[in-house]
């Protein structure tokens, strides 16, 4: 193993700063302790009382007037002696100040122990612990594993003065530094600026886009993915901060560009967004969250869970025209962001994750309506839970509901999705749906409680046979006036038509072996209650019913 001097990294480590360093031994780590500057004892003047050497330390000396020789003396009072005026009861401040005392001390220059200071002129002595570290430009190194730019090093440092030796000391990483031309300038590290993983901060995003330099607020942290030496370069936008000087009262309008350069003028594409926007004190104190604008083509996801979660502040959301999914909870909670702009979905849009939209109202630009691109393949639970959408078109591209996703819109009058044949439990739960754009007699798949409390829903009501009632109180407290299940269907769940007020004819098929307690309670009730005569009308199969056999 090479023997070398000192270099920087530890040098630096162990700079005195301040006045006294102390180090000690974790597990061969090094630590570092800096004491206050007070403590440093050398040079400072000693403040220690000794006794005045006018008078020898008794506080008094001869009467100048008469020497000690006239009885009658007015001065001394006949006994010749009087109060020393050169100090206080015979004590004066010492004049020496503090050195450093290396006979009387056990620190070494690698390891703490006890340092002495001992004053010039009267002896006395100060100590405090630390380490003797005036060798420390003479150490000699010896490299066990060498360090790097990234990687910490493990070192012994023997020093040839004392003879002290320190082993297993961990040297860290030196981390990169870069020259003007974007080159790591440590020996033996080939990494530059432009390196794969290497990051770097852009502040001025609207500048660069329409010279709206005054909306520049913020900058964004970017990370390489792919570098230019290889082609293309390509950065994910991993974080953001506020400009200089920002308060959380200062509007901040989110712009993701399409391109972005670096301080070398080097530019990358944006292809990936993965910063977290949501409302916590982190992001509150980089300023208020007034709008999101996705400007970069070639960003096709936004899928941090909770990406935008609580900004209750945010008035914009412009999702570009590439957008391809919304992840999980993505702008829950966002409630204004449509209060300047509409908010629309993309063509290119695929998929809606669970909650992206719950809690949003909708109800400003966007009139409480929202249109479902037919490229839209998903739309994960309660995406638009407890929103005041009152219209819900498009929606050609699905046909799955998971459940809850428009649970709670209790405005909701009208939603196409006319391929839709599945229904996951409580989809339309407590809706105020009238019209519906899919055809009853092809759905295949009904979850519990998926149409529970929707009183819009009237008229006839035809299912297949084929159809799977999968849970309870499916339709209960709906208003169809009839309902006509086909061949096939064998059970009819507990609670499917409970308090239906306004069913008056139920034609069940032959097949039907089960009906489920109350599903047909109270059904036909308001019908009876305004006709005296009102009959409800039952018709099982053609001979019966197999379940009346």
């Amino acid at each position: 193993m090479a023997r070398r001097k000192w270099k920087k990294a530890l040098s630096v480590l162990l700079s005195a700063a301040m006045a006294v360093s102390i180090f000690s031994m974790n597990g061969g780590t090094m630590i570092a302790r800096v004491y206050a500057e007070g403590n440093d004892w050398s040079g400072q003047k000693c403040e220690n009382l000794v006794n005045c050497t006018v008078c020898e330390g008794t506080g008094e000396t001869a009467c100048e007037i008469c020497g000690g020789g006239d009885p009658d003396c007015a001065t001394c009072g006949g006994d010749g002696k009087v109060v020393c005026a050169a100090c206080t009861e015979g004590k004066v401040p010492c004049t020496g100040t503090y050195e450093l005392d290396l006979e009387n001390s056990n620190a070494t220059c690698m390891h703490s122990g006890t340092i002495v200071y001992t004053c010039n002129v009267c002896g006395n002595q100060e100590k405090v612990t630390g380490i003797l570290d005036m060798h420390k430009d003479q150490w000699e190194e010896t490299v066990v594993i060498p360090v790097t730019c990234t990687e910490d090093g493990v070192s012994n440092y023997d020093c040839p003065i004392c003879g002290d030796t320190w082993e297993n000391v961990t040297v860290k990483a030196l981390g990169h530094e870069y020259d003007e031309n974007g080159h790591c300038i440590h020996d033996g590290c080939d990494d530059t600026a432009v390196s794969v993983g290497a990051t770097f901060e852009v502040n001025d995003c609207w500048e660069q886009y329409n010279g709206k330099f005054s909306f520049d607020t913020f900058s964004l942290i970017c990370k390489i993915l792919t570098s230019p030496e290889n082609g293309e370069g390509t950065v994910a936008v991993t974080g953001w901060k506020g400009a200089e000087g920002n308060t959380k009262d200062t509007g901040v309008y989110i712009l993701i560009p399409h391109t972005v350069t670096d301080s070398f003028g080097i530019e990358y594409t944006v292809t990936q967004v993965t910063a977290n926007f949501q409302m916590n004190q982190s992001n509150q104190a980089k300023g208020k969250l007034l709008g999101f604008y996705l400007k970069a083509p070639e960003v096709k996801e936004l899928t941090v869970n909770s990406m935008f979660l609580g900004q209750t502040n945010m008035k914009v959301l412009d999702l570009g025209n590439s957008l391809e999914k919304i992840g999980v909870g993505c702008f829950s909670g966002c409630k204004k962001i449509d209060t300047t702009y509409a908010v629309v979905l993309p063509e290119t849009l695929k998929e809606i994750g669970i909650g992206a939209f719950k809690g949003v109202p909708f109800s400003n630009k966007n009139e409480s309506t929202i249109d479902i691109p037919e490229s839209v393949t998903y739309i994960g639970t309660g995406a638009f839970e407890n929103s005041n959408l009152k219209t819900v078109t498009g929606g050609e591209g699905l046909t799955r509901l998971e459940s809850t996703v428009f649970q709670n819109c209790r405005l909701l009058k009208t939603v196409d999705f006319p391929n839709v044949t599945e229904f996951e439990s409580a989809v339309f739960y407590e809706t105020g749906l009238t019209n519906v754009g899919w055809d009853w007699s092809k759905v295949t798949t009904i979850g519990d409680s998926a149409f529970g409390n929707c009183y819009g829903l009237s008229g006839d009501l035809v299912l297949s046979g084929d159809c799977e009632l999968d849970g309870r109180y499916i339709f209960y407290n709906t208003g169809f006036s009839s309902v006509t299940i086909g061949e096939g269907m064998t059970e009819l769940p507990e609670g499917t038509f409970y308090n239906c007020g306004d069913l008056v004819e139920i034609n069940l098929p032959n097949s039907l072996t089960s009906i489920g307690k109350y599903a047909f309670q109270y059904a036909g009730w308001e019908v009876a209650d305004a006709e005296e005569s009102a009959e409800i009308a039952v018709h099982i199969g053609s001979n019966g019913g197999s379940m009346l056999n």
